[in-house]
């Protein structure tokens, strides 16, 4: 292409890594200009962009991969496909979780929906102070639209507050940001933690000879209460080999009214580990944590 034949677009000069907010029909990326979004009524639109370098772009691309609208009654994910976009808008009350998680700048902010859908919106970690204002929103939304369900983790004794090494070195970004969180939201209160250990895998001698070696880590977990939720800090994997340090942090937020029962299983490869299986309407999701821990304790209580 020659300097002649570019012609620039306000969507390709606004273009980077950021989730942008749209505030008008102008903003609107081309891919979904079609679908009608009454900007009066919700209380947030966003567009996240394309997984690409901004010296890959050019002006003739769809640019944004996502449009994400929290209207006043529910919440619309449009998807580009080829072409074409996909509509996904879900009840606030239809909502069963959300989970954000970012490694870097890798980050998937991940909705789960009580028929079982899921999905993963994933996004450049420069914009998670934005993902986390979304969530801010979808929460509240979310607590508007059902009645809150008094459970056995309002009477859960709050723990003292941690101190930067509590959890290990290592793990201090968890005790920095349950401090961020409970200092934002006063009602929050730290109901369990526990810090990182090394587990030793099922198997013969083959098995545990190679874990000598490379020995596996189930990472540090803290569970967060509120009045009409849990929130629960983690690795994006719970149980990782030994590599490069983890730098990974995952939040997932449930609701507690949306949950319906909670199974525990040992964990099929490690010894001393409980998968606790919770379960809100037809979503699933795991969590694996230490056996005969206090996590685990607090956990099945949901």
């Amino acid at each position: 292409m020659s300097a002649t034949d570019f012609v620039s677009t306000p969507e390709y000069d606004a273009f980077g890594p950021w989730i942008l907010e749209v505030t008008d029909a102008a903003q609107v990326p081309r891919a979904f200009a079609t679908y009608p979004i009454d900007f009066d009524s919700a209380h947030t639109v966003v567009k996240v962009p394309r997984n690409i370098a901004r010296r890959d772009a050019t002006p003739q691309m769809d640019l944004y991969d996502h449009l994400l609208i929290v209207g006043s009654d529910h919440l619309t994910v449009l998807g580009r496909e080829d072409g074409r976009y996909s509509v996904l808008a879900l009840g606030f009350g239809q909502i069963a979780a959300l989970r954000d998680s970012v490694n870097l700048l890798d980050g998937r902010l991940t909705i789960y929906a009580l028929d079982g859908s899921v999905v993963v919106l994933p996004y450049n970690g420069a914009s998670r102070g934005m993902v986390g204002d979304i969530l801010t929103t979808i929460r509240a939304e979310v607590r508007r639209s059902r009645p809150a369900r008094a459970g056995s983790l309002s009477s859960r004794p709050s723990l003292p507050p941690m101190n930067l090494d509590d959890l290990g070195r290592k793990d201090a970004v968890f005790v920095t940001t349950t401090r961020e969180l409970t200092r934002e939201e006063p009602g929050l209160r730290l109901i369990a933690a526990t810090g990182r250990s090394i587990v030793r895998p099922r198997g013969g001698a083959g098995v545990q000879f190679t874990h000598v070696l490379d020995p596996a880590t189930l990472h540090a977990l803290v569970v967060l209460a509120g009045d009409d939720e849990v929130q629960i800090l983690t690795r994006r994997d719970a149980i990782t080999r030994k590599g490069a340090p983890v730098v990974s942090m995952a939040r997932l937020v449930l609701p507690l009214a949306t949950v319906s029962s909670v199974e525990s299983f040992e964990h099929p490869g490690y010894l001393g580990v409980v998968v606790l299986r919770i379960t809100a309407g037809s979503a699933v999701i795991d969590v694996a944590v230490p056996q005969n821990s206090l996590t685990e304790t607090v956990l099945r209580a949901l």
